[in-house]
């Protein structure tokens, strides 16, 4: 089953273009910048990646709900009983 990672080059400047290569030609690239790639894989073509490639780490993609900003109106507070 794929998965989406996000494989980021851990060394200085931007991510070596032979390591780029590589990465291309082992996974589906879906989008790029200068240190990161997003890709999709299987898990254990990821890892043999990661391993052969020791300057690059892999996590998961996570998605991050985004809460919603709009005001709401509370409740009027229950008045005291007298």
């Amino acid at each position: 089953m794929t998965q989406r990672y996000i494989l980021r080059f851990q060394g200085r400047g931007e991510a070596p273009s032979d390591d780029v290569s590589r990465i291309e030609r082992a996974v589906r690239v879906i989008e790029r910048t200068p240190r990161m790639l997003l890709v999709e894989s299987t898990p254990a073509r990821v890892n043999s990646l990661v391993a052969a490639l020791p300057r690059w780490s892999a996590s998961e993609e996570r998605s991050v709900p985004v809460p919603d900003a709009r005001p709401a109106v509370r409740p009027a507070a229950a008045a005291p009983a007298t």
